[in-house]
């Protein structure tokens, strides 16, 4: 179904660009923005390939970044996302990795979307994955994973048999558990979800898990026990129709226990702003609506760094936008649209990736 393949993109992967700069553009990297205010942060941005699809990224630190995505493209940093190494399974060439996560140079897990869904690691940064984990029903869909540290995660995917499928993990993903079926969330006819950017599904701390639906019916499920039971909320976010529903979802405050921002919207029609991002402070019980919105549709958001001013990143095909507090709104920053973004589990970067394998680090204005 079209939940499962959102605005796809061909082409062949290209010799991968080395960037050499810090803040300022290096050769080849450009800014794209919009009027931008003084001081305030700002896009580089640059190319890892040609016409690839990049939807998985992983930024682990100032310095270990993984990317990954369509042709089987799976990428690493290790100088801060000014250049990367390709790490492509050869055996996986023409899988769609739509999630990746990285523990550090060293490890990482990275997640096929379609069938027959898998989940591959490596120990080596790269040089060798094996499969941890595999469905081999035609109907399998994963749509993305998150971990609250290195040992204990959670991935989820599309339903089987009525019920979102649930995995969680305790080894660091070495292997993976299937929730039981009778204790699945139970999905709404047309109900599915998104694996537009890895960031439909998000943990924090002491067990709590959340993850976004669209199409038919847009809902917010939580698990306040390590995804072992469930209960749905209700999202306020376009939908009844497949190709709109809550596409990414982020926590501010300490661990992503304040305020939760949900984006997402239509994507086919992704300059339509009603309905694309609100704002929850008591996990998806009530919402606020988030005026301005972004421009348009959008496929993650992302809380920022104290170091690029706080507040939020938001992304998706239509452009970029931030915000210093939901209170106030969102404010245009670029017309460069990505899939995804992710700030740094441990430290400041914020890097963006998206179509025709372009990429983006989110850097301070000066």
């Amino acid at each position: 179904m079209m939940l499962r393949k959102p605005f796809p993109f061909t082409g062949l992967f290209a010799a991968i660009t080395v960037i050499a700069a810090t803040g300022a553009p290096a050769p080849g990297e450009t800014e794209k923005n919009a009027a931008p205010a003084a001081a305030a942060p700002r896009l580089v941005v640059s190319r890892l390939g040609q016409d690839v699809s990049l939807r998985g990224l992983s930024v682990v630190d100032d310095r270990v970044v993984w990317v990954s995505g369509e042709k089987g493209t799976i990428a690493l940093s290790t100088d801060g996302a000014k250049s990367f190494q390709l790490r492509t399974p050869p055996e996986f060439a023409t899988r769609d990795f739509r999630d990746i996560e990285g523990f550090d140079d060293r490890r990482a897990l990275a997640l096929a979307v379609g069938a027959p869904a898998r989940i591959l690691l490596t120990t080596d940064g790269g040089t060798s994955w094996r499969p941890v984990y595999r469905n081999e029903r035609p109907e399998s869909f994963l749509d993305g994973f998150d971990f609250w540290d290195d040992r204990r995660g959670i991935a989820f995917g599309d339903p089987l048999d009525g019920r979102f499928l649930v995995l969680t993990t305790s080894d660091g993903g070495a292997s993976w558990t299937e929730l039981p079926v009778a204790d699945r969330p139970a999905a709404f006819p047309g109900e599915a979800a998104f694996a537009a950017s890895g960031t439909s599904i998000r943990v924090f701390p002491g067990g709590r898990v959340a993850f976004g639906t669209g199409g038919t019916r847009a809902r917010l499920w939580i698990s306040e026990d390590y995804g072992a039971h469930w209960q749905s909320r209700p999202a306020p976010l376009r939908q009844g129709v497949e190709s709109a529903g809550v596409f990414s979802i982020a926590g501010g405050g300490v661990g992503g226990t304040g305020e939760w921002v949900a984006v997402g919207g239509d994507y086919r029609a992704d300059k339509e702003r009603r309905e694309v991002a609100f704002a929850t402070r008591d996990r998806g019980l009530t919402w606020t609506a988030i005026v301005p919105p972004p421009a348009g549709f959008r496929s993650a958001v992302e809380a920022l760094p104290a170091a690029l001013g706080g507040g939020w990143i938001t992304t998706g095909t239509a452009g970029t936008d931030l915000s210093a507090a939901t209170a106030s709104g969102f404010r245009f920053l670029s017309v460069e649209g990505f899939h995804a973004v992710r700030a740094a589990k441990r430290g400041d970067l914020v890097v963006l990736v998206g179509a025709g394998g372009r990429l983006a680090r989110l850097v301070a204005g000066e």
